[in-house]
């Protein structure tokens, strides 16, 4: 049943399929964030992430405030270090609340990726060989879905070793 809340911030959900507009939703996603960013994504796209905008985006969000965080998981970590390098920066320079992680075993082998934001808004792609992505805003349960599923995850990754270094 649809309460008065439902109807007046109702999901809005839609797909976009052109490189730029994702370039351009996925920046307005980011910039919206307040709290909590998530992406997974096999290889991250340096087009999209190693982008001032994305990188300045990120910064603002992980410096918020103390409960602040950006989680990132790929499969690929050697191309993250190589290709994305604004972004490891980021997670060396503010490593309490950026995170950047390799997937686990179990999770090898995916071709989606998934952006979440703050639990309400989500940017997916379910094959990262076709240019389809659906965007949701709103709090649906697409993004209710892909939170519990990122979660999973996450709870199974484990740290690069070549980005969270330790030692004197």
């Amino acid at each position: 049943m649809e309460t008065a809340t439902d109807q007046q911030n109702p999901a809005r959900r839609h797909i976009i399929r052109h490189r730029d507009e994702v370039a351009a939703e996925l920046l307005a996603l980011l910039t919206e964030a307040r709290q909590r960013v998530d992406i997974f994504a096999p290889r991250l796209d340096p087009l999209l992430y190693n982008s001032r905008g994305a990188t300045e985006a990120l910064t603002a969000v992980a410096t918020r405030n103390r409960l602040s965080r950006v989680r990132v998981l790929t499969e690929d970590s050697l191309q993250l270090t190589r290709d994305n390098i604004r972004l490891v920066n980021l997670a060396r320079r503010l490593s309490d609340s950026v995170r950047l992680q390799r997937v686990g075993e179990e999770h090898i082998g995916l071709n989606e990726t998934l952006v979440l934001v703050d639990g309400r808004a989500s940017l997916y792609q379910a094959d990262q060989a076709r240019h389809e992505y659906v965007i949701e805003r709103g709090g649906g349960h697409g993004t209710a879905e892909l939170v519990l599923r990122f979660n999973a995850m996450w709870d199974r990754s484990e740290p690069i070793p070549e980005i969270h270094t330790t030692g004197l």
